[in-house]
């Protein structure tokens, strides 16, 4: 397979691992530890305007700049563009999963051949662990 081969089979792993994820992206509710204080973190983010610090406005002034800062400034840009629900609270981790199926494709590419990289990156997208995890907003 040529190079040009790699980047079709990838960008359509990436479709179908964003579409798989994003299925009933909305149901349940958020989860009440990771996902709800990030998620309130992002809240708190726009309401307050505290990008750097969110301690003064967190759950019982828990300091709260222990938890890496890039996924609560993204789903806070991405309640501003889509409102405070479990779509914006959760794009981020779906996306950033479905990159990552699709990083793991090229790299069992290099040493499989592309049908086994195609299974083996199926199959990490649809273990319950992955599946499960990859659907929450942390």
């Amino acid at each position: 397979m040529n190079k040009r081969d790699i980047v079709s089979i990838s960008f359509a792993i990436f479709i179908l691992s964003t579409i798989i994820l994003f299925f009933n992206i909305q149901k349940g509710e958020v989860q009440p530890w990771d996902e709800g204080l990030y998620a309130y973190r992002a809240r708190e983010i726009l309401n307050n305007h505290c990008w750097w610090d969110q301690t003064s406005v967190s759950l019982g002034n828990l300091y709260s700049s222990t938890y890496p800062p890039l996924v609560p400034w993204v789903m806070a840009l991405k309640m501003k563009l889509f409102g405070t629900n479990l779509f914006a609270i959760r794009l981020f981790s779906v996306l950033s999963s479905a990159l990552l199926i699709t990083l793991f494709f090229y790299f069992f590419s290099s040493l499989f051949n592309y049908q086994l990289s195609f299974l083996l990156s199926i199959n990490l997208l649809i273990s319950n662990v992955y599946f499960f995890y990859s659907r929450q907003g942390m």
